[in-house]
């Protein structure tokens, strides 16, 4: 969700979502300027990439000089090239530049901090167990003191539990999937300094549950260092259930744009999703990992549908 004025200063209030660009030599006395929810950044001119949600930005950047203004308190820091700042909406949170050259190829989503409002609602464990527990009572399954030896066992497990990502309606108006799909998005690594590269024999593994069964479909935004090749890679699954299924990156296909043969190996993932065009599937996201191939790590695959375009994300 971009803004873009000029009236002598290039300005930019980005309110979501993911900015990459390529930025030419600006005038010394009036940088570029990048506005978001926390912070302001004053580009001179530089390759940078952007992400944004409610409560925090994450600047990276690949060449040149920025400086990040944090508007909680106003404290300022200088980003130099192969370096990232993240700004909170607190300012009691760091607020320093880390080198982000140090890539990591395995990661774990965290459905409460990671999630993309808007495109999935998180819902801890015991919300969900007391939700359950309340709907018994009132429909007479269930006496209160009854809760203790019914309910005894779950509740202390729903305690170590994080809880699950239930997928929320989302018009597409001009989608092959239909106007409506049920979609859960998460950004990867948006509160950590190390991008998150793609590799030979990456792989993801997706854990949750529907309501029957479905064609799920799962993607990543990603983008390569010369930002052309910035795209989306999807791979679709049939699951019913509680399903536990691994998609190989491999398999992931680019959709749309130029390039379609193209492929997310060695790219950098800002944004991973889960979506299905079926209203009453019900879809929850329980767990989202990255890994690598292992004898450990296979589980029974679910049947592979070819996939061959997603709704705008």
């Amino acid at each position: 969700m971009l803004t873009i004025s000029d009236d002598g200063q290039k300005k930019l209030y980005l309110r979501a979502g993911v900015l990459s660009a390529d930025i030419k030599k600006q005038p010394a006395d009036s940088p570029m300027v990048i506005v978001t929810s926390s912070a302001r950044f004053e580009i001179l001119g530089t390759r940078l990439d952007v992400m944004v949600n409610p409560d925090r930005s994450k600047i990276s950047v690949r060449e040149g000089l920025v400086r990040a203004i944090r508007l909680a308190d106003g404290k300022s820091v200088d980003i130099a090239s192969g370096n990232s700042v993240i700004a909170s909406t607190e300012s009691n949170n760091d607020f320093s530049s880390r080198r982000s050259d140090q890539t990591v190829h395995v990661w774990e989503a965290d459905l409460e901090r990671d999630h993309k409002p808007g495109e999935g609602e998180f819902v801890s464990a015991m919300f969900a167990l007391r939700t359950e527990i309340r709907g018994a009572l009132q429909n007479g399954q269930l006496r209160r003191d009854q809760i203790s030896e019914v309910y005894g066992a779950r509740l202390a497990e729903s305690a170590e539990k994080d809880g699950t990502l239930r997928a929320e309606y989302k018009q597409v108006f001009g989608s092959p999937f239909g106007n409506v799909i049920q979609i859960a998005t998460l950004y990867a690594n948006h509160d950590k300094p190390n991008p998150v590269v793609l590799q030979e024999g990456s792989r993801f593994r997706v854990r949750g549950e529907v309501a029957r069964e479905t064609e799920l479909r799962f993607g990543v935004g990603a983008f390569g260092t010369t930002r052309a090749s910035a795209g989306r890679f999807i791979a679709s699954r049939e699951v019913s259930g509680s399903f536990d299924v691994n998609i190989p990156v491999s398999q992931m296909q680019r959709l749309r744009g130029r390039g379609n043969g193209l492929t997310a190996i060695g790219m950098e993932i800002f944004a991973c999703f889960c979506f299905t065009s079926d209203q009453n599937a019900q879809l929850e996201i329980s767990s989202v990992e990255l890994g690598t191939a292992s004898a450990s790590q296979k589980t029974p695959e679910s049947k592979a549908i070819p996939a061959n375009n997603a709704p705008a994300n």
